[in-house]
């Protein structure tokens, strides 16, 4: 696709953080063309919305041959249930449903690193240019308090002067379409306020796991693209370069080596760091070793933003895969992009 058919704002992002764009809205799409062709939109459904022990009586055996539709209100078929369509997995137990705080917690670290352990200048995360340290984690604090406030105001609660706090804005488009709430058994209250057993039939369930994948995997990238441009050639050579063998012979004439020495001297001498160490200069050799000290901090809290990046991509496409009707995972793409673009205003 030309780039020409991108808006400007995104056309001139840097790679990185496009190309995260990019991945994350194709994963969301393909997987939910793929599961609208393949699975029953009453399996994905019942999946989100059941609670988990009403998904372990129906799932076991000698559970009931059929169960009601949370939409429809019909007799269908109970769910199949593969391991990672089980709402109570590992991953969505013990990260997903902390997504926010978990990323949080990433970020925190990787702003950190960033700002404590980087040359004096690194690319800007939303121009591409050289920017400062300083100016890059004063972007990401704006932007990481922004799309709190998107991600607090859209799954937690509202909150508006005059008016207190209230529902989220993904409960209240829910009751507004139609929802009625399904208290656990033994409550008469018809109201959903978080009991364990309750949920919801009826009415555009916004897939909320989809909107905070996006809005936490981007926000993650764009916190972490700063620096990728330095850190991960240094891992590539640390890690996976070839190394020489201590016993290995230098084979190179000595011709060459005498013709090759005086010009590498000459440019190893005038490279100059700007630090005083009492004859007005550091030399290459002691800048190289204390670069080498703090980048390993800045390599781990870049290996661990990355590995966070992973994990919510993977629990993306199986919420495009197993959870969720198709109209309603577009609607959580479509809020998680509205999310992160409103974080960079």
């Amino acid at each position: 696709m030309s780039s020409s058919f991108l808006p400007s704002r995104v056309r001139y992002l840097p790679r990185p953080i496009l190309t995260a764009l990019v991945i994350l809205t194709l994963t969301s799409l393909v997987g939910s063309l793929w599961s609208a062709a393949s699975i029953s939109a009453v399996t994905t459904n019942l999946r989100s919305r059941l609670p988990g022990a009403a998904l372990t009586q129906l799932t076991t055996a000698g559970g009931p041959n059929h169960v009601i539709d949370p939409t429809t209100l019909n007799l269908v078929a109970p769910p199949t249930l593969p391991y990672f369509a089980d709402k109570r997995n590992l991953f969505n137990q013990y990260f997903v449903k902390f997504g926010w705080a978990w990323t949080s917690l990433v970020w925190l670290v990787q702003t950190v690193a960033t700002l404590a352990f980087t040359p004096r200048y690194i690319r800007s995360s939303k121009s591409g240019r050289p920017t400062t340290p300083l100016r890059a984690t004063l972007g990401s604090i704006r932007r990481f308090v922004l799309a709190s406030l998107v991600w607090f105001y859209l799954t937690q609660k509202t909150w508006f002067v005059g008016l207190g706090t209230g529902p989220s804005l993904m409960q209240r488009l829910l009751v507004r379409s139609g929802a009625l709430c399904m208290p656990p058994p033994g409550v008469a209250e018809l109201s959903c306020s978080g009991r364990k057993g309750e949920y919801w039939h009826g009415g555009h369930d916004v897939s909320g796991h989809t909107f905070m994948m996006i809005l936490a995997t981007m926000t993650l990238v764009e916190t972490v693209a700063p620096v990728l441009p330095s850190v991960l050639p240094s891992l590539l050579d640390k890690y996976l370069a070839p190394r020489k063998r201590p016993d290995a012979v230098d084979l190179t004439p000595a011709s060459q080596t005498q013709t090759a020495t005086a010009p590498s001297v000459a440019m190893a001498s005038a490279k100059v760091v700007g630090q005083s160490n009492g004859s007005g200069s550091v030399v290459e050799g002691e800048d190289s070793k204390e670069r080498a000290h703090t980048h390993v901090v800045l390599e781990l809290a870049t290996v661990l933003t990355l590995a966070f990046v992973g994990l919510w991509w993977g629990m993306l496409l199986t919420t495009s895969l197993y959870f969720h009707t198709f109209d309603e995972k577009m609607s959580g793409l479509a809020a998680g992009l509205l999310g992160w673009f409103a974080s960079n205003l």
